[in-house]
């Protein structure tokens, strides 16, 4: 990529409780972002899934600073990431991409 800094880390994709268990597990791909001095990484995380319990864990298990939410017609009347999800990220001051 020719780039020394990310303005954005995203954790992407996180559909089940067995993704968090390999994502935050002892060589998942949240253990580079656990190193104190991120000199040329972001300071922007983001995790996206397609089950709200899911992604409501995932911020109780590490302090993103951004979340991608699924947002579209049918989510109120499926899963609803704006009620369940949304002010979890809103209360810990979460950047809110959708």
């Amino acid at each position: 990529m020719k780039t020394d800094f990310l303005d954005l880390w995203m954790v992407h994709d996180v559909r089940t409780p067995r993704d968090l268990e390999q994502i935050f597990g002892p060589d998942g791909a949240i253990k580079p972002l656990k190193v104190p001095a991120r000199t040329n990484w972001s300071d922007s995380l983001a995790s996206r899934t397609s089950k709200p319990g899911v992604l409501s864990r995932a911020l109780d298990l590490f302090p993103f600073d951004t979340i991608l939410l699924p947002v579209n017609p049918a989510e109120p009347h499926y899963w609803s990431f704006l009620s369940d999800v949304l002010p979890k990220a809103q209360k810990k001051g979460m950047g809110i991409l959708e």
